[in-house]
């Protein structure tokens, strides 16, 4: 089916030119929403905050436009496009593709291109998607041929972004022509994504790490997995390069695949190369980790602990086999308001109540302990 040149112009109803679903679901199979316009959000698909679930499998929106997400706003609730293409979308303010604020989103296949923010302020970007709060995650397919003033591609203001495949190329912004992510964002990257041939301006320009000069503190990539060969990500850091030295902003990758840590004199990239003046690295694909030994359990020293609020104790992590090659930990705990937990495994109660303490090896094994103030 075909929905064509329809119009929420204002007034009552100003978001979802095509559809606006605010609670229910949508699910579009092989269709078509083309043209349509919203003077506010969703010039295609509106999804508000109360909720809901919008689904494309194998469908195109195009040609539409609206003053955020052009092809499709998200307030909330749950977005999932499969094998589907957004084209041609516009956007005046943020999104010219997709515009997250809210809810889940996952993009697996498909393409998100020649779509464009017109707009230049210091609040606008994300020609392809941008992201000001939930989880985007980008599993496979391409975003491309997307322009805009931040984030040519992607743009990550707030919540999670996450890069677990796909590729991110051709687009074009005046900073982060591939991703622009905001210190107060959480970039996660894992298995085998690809952001390449992206220009800011007339240079290469791939993934904006943006450093605010106030508070100085910048934006960073988590290694959330291991990365496949033939992932590539090129890292462009902004402001004064010397700002950035002692700032950890790869975190905790395993030497395996070549964790940096910018130091007093130079940093690394996923593959060897120097930075330059403006702190940009070689954009050279990352060739992938040396050969490895997976961990196959985790276990802990203790199953429980009594403590008493402001008490302190040591959870040791212990890896099968002994000899794997990553040997990160990561600590979680289930209630914060009640016991804490540092990335060394040190446990802090807070106030009386029990919570679970994780521990999660880098091939996802977990271990826990059961910590009772």
């Amino acid at each position: 089916g075909t929905i064509n040149s329809c119009t929420a112009s204002g007034g009552r109803i100003s978001d979802g030119g095509g559809v606006a679903v605010k609670g229910g679901a949508f699910i579009m199979t092989s269709g078509t929403i083309s043209n349509c316009t919203a003077a506010t959000s969703g010039g295609g698909v509106y999804l508000d905050i109360i909720g809901g679930e919008v689904k494309l499998q194998d469908g195109v929106v195009s040609g539409c436009t609206a003053d955020t997400g052009g092809g499709i706003y998200m307030g909330g609730g749950t977005f999932n496009m499969t094998n589907s293409t957004i084209s041609n979308c516009s956007a005046g303010r943020a999104g010219g593709g997709v515009c997250v604020d809210g809810g889940v989103s996952t993009l697996q296949g498909g393409t998100i291109e020649n779509c464009c923010v017109s707009g230049t302020g210091s609040d606008t970007g994300g020609g392809g998607v941008a992201l000001g709060g939930g989880m985007l995650t980008l599993k496979s397919g391409a975003i491309r041929g997307c322009s805009a003033n931040s984030g040519g591609g992607a743009l990550a203001w707030k919540g999670v972004f996450k890069l677990e495949g796909g590729a991110i190329n051709n687009c074009t912004a005046t900073e982060g022509g591939g991703v622009y992510v905001e210190p107060i964002a959480t970039f996660q990257v894992q298995g085998r994504p690809s952001v390449t041939d992206n220009v800011a301006g007339d240079v290469t320009n791939n993934i904006y790490l943006r450093l605010n000069s106030n508070t100085q503190k910048g934006a960073m990539i988590e290694v959330t997995g291991a990365l496949d060969t033939g992932a590539a990500l090129g890292v462009t850091l902004g402001g004064n390069i010397d700002d950035w030295k002692d700032k950890t902003f790869l975190q905790d990758l395993p030497s395996g695949n070549r964790a940096f840590f910018p130091d007093s004199d130079s940093t690394q990239y996923f593959t060897s190369g120097a930075i330059d003046s403006f702190g940009n690295f070689a954009t050279a694909p990352y060739v992938g980790p040396a050969p490895v030994t997976p961990d196959i359990a985790v276990t802990l020293d203790k199953a429980t602990l009594s403590l008493e609020p402001g008490d302190t104790a040591k959870l040791k992590a212990t890896l099968t086999p002994a000899d794997a090659t990553y040997k990160y930990i990561f600590w979680e705990s289930s209630d914060e308001a009640i016991a804490t937990v540092n990335d060394s495994g040190l446990v802090t109660a807070v106030a009386d109540g029990t919570a679970i303490i994780t521990a999660k090896s880098w091939y996802g094994n977990t271990a826990t302990c059961a910590v009772t103030v």
